[in-house]
């Protein structure tokens, strides 16, 4: 599970270390997923397909994952992977009854799954599987917050198998952390 303020890299920490895995022969293939939560006012229904990676109704959500991979490999690369069937982008909706094996899952924005959506994701897992959470627990869109699984992830930080990695350098320009802590304190405020 990584954690981290944005800008730490969480997304491409996840990518860098399924695509080590995946180029070394370790793991078939990698899945990426995310709660389909938007950061604001529901936008309704996408068009397209949801497994298509560019024009698909996930396209949006995945679109992090994957600036994070061609920044990476390079787009070609990646392209070619995608075509191979070795990256693939599955939505949490339709995990039930599959298994994760051989595999590494990338949940990106995991703060927005909540406990009902990691309890089908984490049951999929089988031999040679890794499963990588991204969280933000300051970026939580669900409505009620105590539905997040970032909540959750402190009731299985114990657990063999699970860590709880937390990046704290910022990558991005200074500008954007002061903006975001400074809408942070706004937030508090309004709440008290």
């Amino acid at each position: 599970i990584l954690t981290g303020k944005p800008g730490t890299s969480k997304s491409t920490v996840a990518c860098h270390v399924a695509l080590d895995l995946l180029i070394k022969g370790q793991v078939d293939k990698i899945i990426i997923t995310r709660p389909t939560v938007a950061a604001s006012k529901d936008i309704g229904f996408l068009p397209g397909d949801a497994f298509d990676f560019k024009e698909g109704k996930l396209a949006p959500y995945i679109a992090p994952v994957l600036q994070a991979m061609i920044k990476l490999r390079g787009k070609a690369d990646i392209e070619e992977q995608i075509k191979k069937g070795k990256i693939e982008v599955l939505p949490i909706q339709f995990v039930r009854g599959l298994n994760f094996e051989n595999c590494v899952v990338i949940v990106d924005e995991s703060q927005n799954a909540t406990v009902e959506e990691i309890k089908a994701l984490t049951t999929r897992i089988c031999s040679n599987s890794k499963m990588i959470f991204t969280s933000d627990l300051n970026q939580i869109d669900l409505a009620n917050k105590k539905t997040s699984a970032g909540y959750f992830f402190n009731c299985i930080k114990h657990l063999p198998g699970v860590s709880i990695v937390e990046l704290t350098e910022n990558f991005r320009h200074p500008l954007a952390i002061e903006i975001y802590e400074t809408i942070d304190k706004l937030l508090e405020e309004q709440r008290q």
